[in-house]
């Protein structure tokens, strides 16, 4: 998760209105793609990584995600339809989405789909900076930088 979430820093100030997220997809135990969202309208973060891998997933493929992947239509399709038509089975998810058009549902969609997912990894550093980016507490990665609490999450 700690590689995500340096994927997701280097998002940092250009995705408003999004969150700055970041994955990366993992077989045995070695990082094999990475992605983050690099701003609104663009491919998000998990999408942007399943791209970068660019081949059939092994079925030991486990995807880490800082933020639990949208679930509807907007500027982009669903991250959750990218995800099952990939392949990935094992989706790990550091935060769910506080945004009440996604809160949750992603992680329903990707467990009726049968697929194995985690919150449970590293849930309270990706829920601490997830929180501060989604609040606007942090609306830039100035501002981040200069926080020696999120310096020592993603570094």
């Amino acid at each position: 998760m700690r590689a995500s979430l340096s994927e997701a820093k280097k998002g940092l100030g250009q995705t408003s209105p999004n969150p700055a997220v970041g994955a990366v997809l993992v077989v045995g135990d070695r990082i094999v793609s990475r992605g983050h969202h690099r701003g609104a309208g663009r491919n998000h973060a998990e999408v942007e990584c399943l791209h970068n891998f660019g081949a059939p997933l092994p079925a030991r493929a486990t995807l880490y995600v800082t933020l639990e992947p949208c679930s509807t239509e907007g500027r982009t399709a669903p991250c959750t339809d990218a995800i099952l038509q990939a392949g990935v089975r094992n989706v790990v998810i550091g935060a769910i989405d506080v945004n009440p058009r996604h809160s949750g549902k992603g992680i329903v969609q990707l467990q009726n789909a049968a697929s194995a997912y985690e919150t449970a990894f590293w849930p309270t550093t990706a829920r601490k900076l997830m929180s501060l980016l989604t609040s606007g507490l942090l609306p830039s990665a100035r501002l981040l930088s200069q926080s020696a609490e999120c310096r020592s999450m993603v570094d």
